[in-house]
């Protein structure tokens, strides 16, 4: 089980596990808002990013899929939550076609 963290600046990383909550709120640097995205995989981003005047994340802006919206900040990527909605760790699979949309640039 692992996830992934979208940098604009770092670039992209894989890290082993899952994040809790208060792990997700010091990744995106404030409040958590929730994205699904396709492939049945959780995208976290800071809620208030755009308010706050957040840098473009052209990386995690090509993974989401809402041709008319962007994603600013950190974000990071999860697998697809439980019945109970807890999250779970991306699948290899996951971690394959996520590796194909960001140019198989996670370290």
């Amino acid at each position: 089980m692992s996830y992934i963290v979208i940098d604009h600046v770092d670039g992209t990383r894989t890290y082993p596990g899952v994040p809790n909550y208060k792990d997700l709120r010091y990744l995106v640097g404030g409040h958590v808002e929730a994205i699904r995205i396709p492939g049945g995989m959780t995208m976290y981003v800071n809620e208030e990013g755009k308010l706050m005047g957040l840098p473009v994340n052209a990386r995690a802006t090509v993974i989401q899929s809402n041709p008319f919206d962007f994603i600013v900040g950190v974000a990071v990527i999860v697998g697809e939550p439980t019945e109970d909605g807890e999250d779970t760790g991306l699948t290899p699979d996951q971690l394959e076609v996520l590796n194909f949309h960001l140019g198989s640039g996670t370290r």
